[in-house]
């Protein structure tokens, strides 16, 4: 892919380094992100970027919940990828699973309401959910179709996240 506008909600974290480092110098990368890129920002003090890498990369500021002036930057966009969300590894405490949940929904709402206000909406959008969805399996591969649900917090997430996307 060559030559594209791609805008990456919290583009960050580990997966969306590896993103900008891939696609960074051959795309124009918009970042969407609640606070300047720091290692000391993420929590787990990880930065793998060199300078090298940001060449073609712009942080435009969101808070993760409403629409706001990045709105322009999906304006015209050709891919939009959604990343955001608070980590599942830390403690299960009823604050740290609000947090998890509405990390996830709010994000996907407000990228939503951003799309439906474009004169020329990305033309591809992907949501990061999780493979967490399914049950742990070495036996066969858990997929979209033979994979097993269990009813637990991680399929909850993924089950809400994956709703507020295809609302």
């Amino acid at each position: 892919m060559k030559n594209r506008k791609i805008v990456i909600a919290g583009g960050t974290g580990f997966i969306g380094q590896e993103m900008i480092k891939y696609w960074g110098r051959e795309n124009q990368l918009i970042v969407l992100t609640r606070q300047l890129p720091d290692a000391r920002n993420n929590r787990n003090k990880y930065n793998s970027l060199a300078d090298e890498d940001n060449y073609n990369v712009q942080f435009a500021k969101w808070d993760g919940e409403s629409p706001g002036d990045w709105i322009k930057e999906i304006d015209g966009a050709d891919l939009a990828i959604n990343l955001t969300g608070k980590t599942v590894n830390c403690r299960y405490t009823q604050k740290n699973k609000k947090e998890i949940f509405d990390s996830r929904t709010n994000a996907v709402q407000a990228i939503g309401a951003a799309v439906s206000r474009c004169q020329n909406p990305p033309q591809l959008w992907i949501n990061a959910s999780s493979a967490t969805i399914y049950r742990h399996a070495e036996d066969r591969p858990q997929d979209e179709y033979n994979g097993e649900f269990h009813d637990d917090f991680s399929v909850q997430v993924c089950q809400q996240w994956e709703k507020t996307f295809y609302e």
